[in-house]
């Protein structure tokens, strides 16, 4: 009888905490009222990540307690848009920003300017990486879709904000997202701030903000490794109607981050000036290593300039590993919950960072990213100098991506190389953050 006391026992505290686990799914990914038994489950790798879920749930601040204040828009139905001689499906450097319409091989995590699509493009393989270091600070990149009807038509057609004065969506800057969720790709949730007058194609989402600040906060948030974690776990394969969940950091540390990995160009100066903070220029690296500028905050100013952004390919990742962690920071993990998300849901990501390798001026000279094709050496290239000590490798290249036309470029990579271990930067965050926190 004892024995079966505790095996009672022990069925009925098992029960409560699948209860209590269901209880939890159902406040996470449904709506308000959602009995536990019929809550969905989330696609989860382990059990680990249940108690990660748990401080996602607990965070008091979301999206969707903006209300009416942000809007969603789906912009140019890509096939209705194009019946009814709105658009019109021609690749070309764009005009003016105004003749800009994007699609989600454009952008990536943080990067605007992730890609141009190829003078012939069919496939979403015919695009080329945009090189940061060399961006002109007008850049616009070429465009698959252009408008079809006259300007005042094509404005009159654009969406219109729910809001007072009947703004278009295209007189703010935007947060865009590619809506298809890549669950087994390096990255899920997948968003870039973008500057007002140009359009999208209904393979991107994007989100309208009734105050710029909102837009940073929400943009913020939304490119950390732990909301990126949050949405994968969904399971869908379409953001739509998700977004609303990601939660938001009001975090100065966390804004100056998406401003500087965003505002890449002269199009990004207005919403510079506009959330420019004095207390910037008193941030500083989270780490000492050289590749990182040390006078990059203290340098930067009110007005937008071109050094006001981080263009090396190793300081635009240590600043979304430091977004990673203040993020995780915000929502109560631990590091080693950190830690977990990324090595056990994010493996493709893990995968490519153990093979990118990184010159001393923080260029990448070899990557297995399936994402940045034609970055660096080819393999059998970076196998025959990957071992020096000292000097420098050079090539030229044919860039592609401007609209001067090809242009050939000398590219020098500074040895000795290196890669990064992401679970030891996050350490290395982590501990300079509580070391500031005893200040």
């Amino acid at each position: 009888m004892v024995g079966d006391d505790k095996t009672s026992h022990r069925s009925r505290n098992a029960g409560r905490r699948n209860r209590d686990t269901l209880e939890l799914f159902a406040r996470l990914y449904d709506e308000d009222g959602t009995p536990p038994l019929q809550a969905r489950l989330p696609a989860l790798h382990s059990h680990q990540l249940v108690e990660v879920l748990r401080k996602c749930a607990n965070y008091p601040r979301r999206l969707v307690a903006l209300g009416e204040n942000y809007f969603v828009s789906q912009h140019w139905n890509e096939t209705n848009a194009q019946k009814d001689g709105t658009i019109l499906r021609e690749t070309q450097f764009p005009a003016s920003p105004g003749d800009l319409i994007l699609s989600g091989p454009h952008f990536h995590v943080g990067n605007p300017y992730n890609k141009t699509p190829r003078a012939s493009c069919e496939l979403n393989s015919d695009y080329d990486v945009v090189d940061l270091v060399t961006l002109p600070d007008d850049y616009l990149p070429r465009t698959n879709f252009i408008p079809a009807c006259d300007k005042i038509e094509y404005h009159g057609r654009t969406p219109t904000l729910p809001w007072e004065g009947a703004n278009k969506v295209t007189d703010c800057y935007r947060l865009f997202f590619r809506n298809m969720l890549s669950q087994s790709g390096e990255r899920t949730l997948i968003g870039a701030i973008q500057p007002p007058q140009l359009a999208h194609v209904h393979a991107v989402q994007s989100l309208i903000f009734r105050s710029s600040f909102e837009l940073i906060r929400h943009s913020a948030a939304s490119m950390s490794l732990p909301m990126d974690f949050f949405i994968k776990t969904t399971g869908r394969g379409s953001l739509f109607g998700s977004s609303g969940l990601i939660p938001t950091f009001d975090s100065k540390q966390l804004a100056i981050r998406a401003l500087v990995l965003n505002c890449l160009t002269t199009h990004y100066a207005e919403l510079w000036r506009e959330r420019w903070d004095e207390a910037y220029r008193e941030e500083a690296w989270l780490g000492d290593d050289p590749r990182l500028d040390a006078d990059f905050w203290r340098n930067l100013t009110p007005e937008w300039t071109r050094h006001c952004a981080l263009r090396t390919d190793f300081a635009r990742r240590w600043a979304l590993v430091e977004l990673d962690v203040l993020a995780a920071r915000a929502l109560g993990l631990t590091l080693a919950e950190l830690q977990t998300i990324y090595r056990i849901q994010f493996p493709v990501m893990r995968q490519y960072e153990a093979d990118t390798w990184y010159d001393q001026r923080g260029r990448i000279i070899f990557t297995n990213s399936k994402g940045l094709p034609g970055v660096g050496l080819p393999r059998a290239e970076w196998n025959e100098v990957r071992a020096l000590q000292s000097g420098t490798v050079k090539r030229t290249v044919t860039d592609t991506t401007l609209p001067t036309g090809p242009i050939e470029r000398e590219v020098i990579w500074q040895a000795p190389f290196t890669k990064c271990d992401r679970e030891t930067d996050y350490a290395t965050v982590w501990r300079q953050l509580e070391e500031k926190s005893k200040l």
